[in-house]
């Protein structure tokens, strides 16, 4: 035996014959190994832990769920289709409008993200209340500096490994929901319709419609005529409601309503794991 451990352990008074020494030796590996035991349970037990629950009513929910999956996150989902299916009618006409795009708004193509601006990120953090949103978009531009939005809405990932991440059982503890249901409009409300100007390069939003007493919609103003102008399936409301949901109405006007949807839910994951 060591010098040093046996003068240890006869200073504490633990050794009195060889067989003495060799049990507190075999009872400080033990303790020691027990100790290593638990801390790993404890960590295995907090990673198996679901913090979020990811409520899904659209389609604008799916792209969250994308950024959950980059990042690892083991989370439960809920899906309600078409119980907040957002639609409306028209005042003077029957034509209905549909708030929520449809996956048939969105081409089977590769697109790269352009990152929002200063002003942009500054107006969503002051309107989420939530920290470091220009780190935040760092990291979903560093985990998917393009997107085809059509195959994540049919949710064709970049990796069928990471299916793994999910998790649907009901047992486990949900401290966060991420959701992208909102309340009906009331009236007052003025909808934002956004355009692309390919002029310019960047997402204009018009006042496309304000609800009357009916809750029905009332135009604004005609559709845009410049040709250099599509028309883009994304509304907004002028004044966002407060709240954290994955949703354009309660989100300011931003250059990329699916990218700032991703940075925020980069940002409370940031906020959960790693503060």
């Amino acid at each position: 035996m060591d010098i040093k451990i046996k003068k240890w352990l006869k200073q504490h008074h633990l050794i009195i014959n060889n067989n003495h020494v060799m049990h507190t030796q075999m009872y400080i590996i033990y303790y020691i190994v027990m100790v290593f035991v638990f801390i790993k349970h404890v960590a295995n037990c907090k990673k198996n832990i679901n913090i979020i629950t990811l409520h899904i009513t659209s389609l604008y929910a799916t792209f969250a769920e994308q950024i959950l999956i980059l990042n690892k996150v083991r989370y439960r989902k809920i899906t309600t289709p078409y119980l907040n299916y957002q639609h409306y009618y028209l005042s003077n006409l029957k034509k209905m409008v549909h708030f929520n795009p449809t996956l048939e708004q969105f081409k089977n193509e590769v697109i790269d993200f352009i990152p929002l601006s200063n002003d942009d990120l500054d107006a969503l953090e002051k309107h989420t209340q939530l920290k470091n949103l220009t780190l935040a978009q760092d990291k979903v531009l560093l985990l998917l500096p393009d997107i085809n939005a059509y195959h994540v809405i049919r949710q064709k990932y970049i990796d069928n490994d990471d299916y793994d991440y999910h998790d649907d059982h009901h047992d486990d503890h949900h401290a966060i929901i991420l959701t992208d249901y909102v309340y009906p409009l009331q009236a007052g409300d003025i909808i934002n319709k956004s355009y692309f100007s390919e002029t310019h390069q960047k997402i204009i939003h018009d006042e496309k419609y304000i609800v009357n007493a009916d809750l029905q919609l009332e135009p604004l103003r005609k559709k845009l005529i410049d040709k250099d102008i599509v028309s883009l399936p994304f509304y907004n409301l002028k004044t966002p409601r407060d709240k954290i949901i994955l949703h354009p109405f309660h989100l300011p006007d931003t250059q990329d309503p699916i990218l700032a949807i991703m940075i925020v839910t980069q940002a409370i994951i940031d906020m959960i794991y790693y503060k």
